[in-house]
């Protein structure tokens, strides 16, 4: 038995041993390349969809990478700094969306502390702004991989040349530029079943990855959830706001029709990575039941 546990001991160290040193040597690597792009201005049609492109380009490229989307709303610094920390033992990486996070007047504060983390990190992260100050614009071109930058209608590229990155936009670019699917979560918790569906349909036309809007809904579910049974942002583990304009939004569903849709989005995620029914088709389907 004695043997036993110091064999077990002996593995236990070598295996701490190997995560300590493969993580040291990712770090050492990625020093030498961000993964920390920025998309900056007040043209909010041109830097709106300059981000939309970068955000599906990099999902296309990484299309078994996580994505976990952060607005002002759902901003939280802890989970920020683990995903900016983190190292995927077998090449498994997240991609990180921060659409906007500036809204929360803390958010600054709290995010250039990491960004040397974020800029190094072996998970891949994609912030949008509009307003942002000259000081903060200095500190994101000294550690992104790429800083866009639209406050007028010439663009500005920084860390490359102005005239390989020249927004074109189409009228299917204008209808998308500033289309978020926050829209279509908060669609889904008014149960307006006809704003969901035609926002779903919009987001389809604009090639939004499925996923993403999978992510949302499956947010919001679990947000009216432990809203609708706990009695305080502390108990159900979200922000006060997001608790309270939740709270409001549960009234529309039961318990019971939250778990369910809870259940089903987790079935239409799985069952279309098995190569059944399209992810898209099945949220589909989801919002026809509202």
């Amino acid at each position: 038995m004695c043997t036993n546990i110091r064999i077990k001991s002996f593995f236990h160290t070598c295996y701490i041993s190997f995560v300590y040193s493969y993580t040291f040597v990712i770090r050492k690597c990625a020093r030498n390349s961000h993964m920390l792009y920025i998309t900056l201005g007040t043209n909010t049609v041109i830097s709106r969809a300059k981000f939309i492109a970068l955000r599906d380009t990099l999902i296309q490229k990484r299309p078994d990478a996580s994505v976990s989307v952060f607005d002002a709303d759902t901003f939280d610094i802890a989970t920020l700094a683990t995903l900016a920390r983190s190292v995927g033992l077998f090449g498994g990486r997240s991609l990180v969306i921060l659409d906007g996070i500036f809204i929360d007047e803390h958010a600054r504060e709290a995010l250039v502390p990491i960004l040397p983390d974020m800029a190094t990190s072996e998970n891949i992260f994609l912030l949008y702004e509009t307003k942002v100050d000259a000081k903060t614009k200095k500190i994101f071109e000294k550690y992104a991989e790429r800083v866009y930058i639209y406050d007028t209608e010439k663009s500005i590229y920084r860390h490359a040349a102005p005239a390989q990155h020249t927004a074109q936009m189409s009228p299917l670019g204008t209808m998308c530029a500033g289309f978020s699917t926050f829209d279509i979560s908060d669609a889904f918790a008014a149960r307006d079943k006809k704003r969901a569906w035609a926002l779903l349909c919009r987001a389809r036309m604009c090639d939004i990855q499925a996923e993403e809007i999978h992510g949302m809904l499956f947010w919001q579910v679990k947000s009216l959830y432990v809203s609708k049974i706990c009695k305080t942002a502390d108990e159900a583990g979200i922000k006060q706001f997001v608790f309270n304009k939740s709270k409001r939004a549960a009234e529309h569903f039961s318990s019971q029709e939250l778990q369910d849709f809870s259940k089903c989005l987790v079935h239409a995620y799985h069952d279309a990575h098995r190569g059944g029914t399209p992810l898209y088709d099945a949220i589909e389907s989801i919002m026809f039941a509202l």
